[in-house]
């Protein structure tokens, strides 16, 4: 069954009609574009999602959720991961999202979360009094996200410690940048991993297909931090010093100081004549130009 999912991008308060509607089961086992022999293989091993109970008639079913981890666990056995690794991942990703540590850091931080809905998460709510009750498996929460914010997302899983996982967006990016931990995630990005499209997977049952995902920037710098480190490289030979000017918080402007040594005046009037908007300090010895200082200014 195909999904419209449009209608819930960036609409927090409609998280439990997303949920209801993932949980909803369409699929046939026998019908999936997994090898059947495969998946029934990976059910008696205990890797998958297997409902303890279910309505009449839908055992043979899989909801959303339960395809998306299917698919998730072809892509581990294609790439090499033994059924003990997988289940590693399984354990890790179906642990309680609503955590006693994770509520009491979200009250904590209620304000964050409060802008980050544009306010459709009301200010008086208390997280632990509300949620702790509750089972919502990490992995739900991955995918829910990647919907509503309709970004490409990756599962990225350690070839060596597969429960420690990450997830690659640019709204986990920023929240990575929020709370200062762009260490910990560069420490793992660092290391050797398997990258897993969610939100590839994701498309296969939408109405959009992949369109409806934004391919963000993903940086851990700006487009303008990118600029000057390019200008620092291309330059460095003959920079003497870097100026950034900012503008409400953002880089704005970049004055590059290099000293250049002219044999020939000649040589000068090249650098004089180019349309650049620039300084130029000319030194001499005994009449002569020896080298001069530039300074070029450059907006972002």
């Amino acid at each position: 069954m195909k999904l419209d999912i449009t209608k819930y991008f960036m609409s927090f308060v409609s998280g439990n009609e997303l949920l209801e509607q993932l949980s909803k089961k369409v699929f046939l086992k026998t019908e999936i574009d997994i090898v059947y022999a495969s998946y029934t293989n990976w059910e008696r091993h205990e890797l998958l999602i297997i409902d303890e109970q279910y309505d009449k008639g839908q055992r043979n079913k899989l909801n959303y959720f339960q395809y998306i981890w299917v698919k998730i666990v072809e892509n581990l056995t294609d790439y090499g991961f033994n059924y003990r690794k997988v289940k590693e991942l399984k354990d890790a990703m179906f642990s309680n999202m609503l955590s006693r540590d994770f509520l009491s850091f979200a009250n904590d931080n209620k304000s964050h979360f409060v802008n980050l809905s544009s306010g459709q998460i009301d200010n008086e709510i208390d997280f632990t009094k509300e949620l702790s009750s509750l089972y919502f498996p990490v992995f739900y929460g991955i995918v829910m996200n990647c919907i509503i914010h309709h970004e490409k997302t990756n599962i990225l899983v350690g070839i060596n410690n597969p429960a420690d996982f990450d997830v690659f967006s640019s709204s986990i990016l920023n929240e990575h940048t929020n709370f200062n931990t762009e260490q910990d995630f560069s420490l793992n990005f660092s290391k050797t991993h398997l990258s897993i499209s969610l939100s590839s997977i994701i498309s296969n049952f939408l109405i959009e297909g992949s369109s409806p995902f934004e391919n963000r920037i993903t940086d851990i710098i700006s487009k303008e931090e990118h600029t000057i480190l390019t200008l620092i490289r291309n330059k460095h030979k003959s920079i003497k010093s870097i100026k950034v000017i900012y503008k409400n918080e953002k880089p704005e402007m970049v004055e590059i100081e290099s000293v250049k040594k002219v044999e020939l005046e000649s040589r000068l009037m090249e650098h004089i004549q180019k349309r650049e908007y620039s300084e130029i300090v000319v030194k001499t010895s005994n009449g002569k130009v020896t080298y001069f200082k530039k300074t070029n200014k450059i907006k972002l």
